[in-house]
């Protein structure tokens, strides 16, 4: 059996654009957003120590939530597409021992709340779980000395689908 050489060579090109395209849709992709950076996606209000002691990228800002002074935190992911994201909070090895409670938002504005013990936990990313996300939604995670107690961390944040 003969094969002409022209057709085997034009079917292998669209096999591999094909198994390309199936690569680059199921690809996962990991965003973590910087405290102290709006443009990744952080937003802080109220009073906030910081600290270059620890964090993930050598520094990060706490409050103790009996000082009086009151702070928020958020970290919020824009997807290009709906789908599926895991939520992570960053918790350091020092300035977060509060028992906070981190607020998730998903795509379609639902809000689940965690109770997390920081001083349980160092240097490491802690899992919230995963949510729909979808692009223009509320899709993150916010936490405040207001629901919390202790010396509380705000470090980063990784959303990964």
């Amino acid at each position: 059996m003969k094969f002409n050489g022209k057709i085997v060579a034009s079917f292998a090109i669209l096999l591999c654009v094909f198994f390309a395209i199936s690569v680059m849709s199921y690809a996962a992709s990991t965003v973590i957003v910087y405290n102290g950076n709006a443009s990744s996606g952080w937003y802080g209000s109220g009073t906030f120590n910081t600290s270059t002691a620890c964090g993930y990228d050598g520094s990060m800002y706490y409050q103790n939530a009996a000082s009086g002074s009151n702070a928020i935190g958020g970290w919020n992911v824009k997807p290009t597409s709906t789908g599926n994201d895991d939520y992570y909070v960053y918790i350091t090895s020092c300035h977060a021992y509060a028992q906070a409670l981190y607020s998730a938002w998903d795509g379609d504005g639902n809000r689940v709340d965690l109770n997390v013990n920081q001083n349980n936990y160092s240097n490491i990313f802690y899992y919230l779980g995963n949510y729909y996300v979808a692009p223009n939604g509320p899709n993150g995670i916010q936490v405040s000395t207001y629901s919390s107690t202790g010396e509380l961390g705000f470090d980063e944040a990784k959303f990964y689908n």
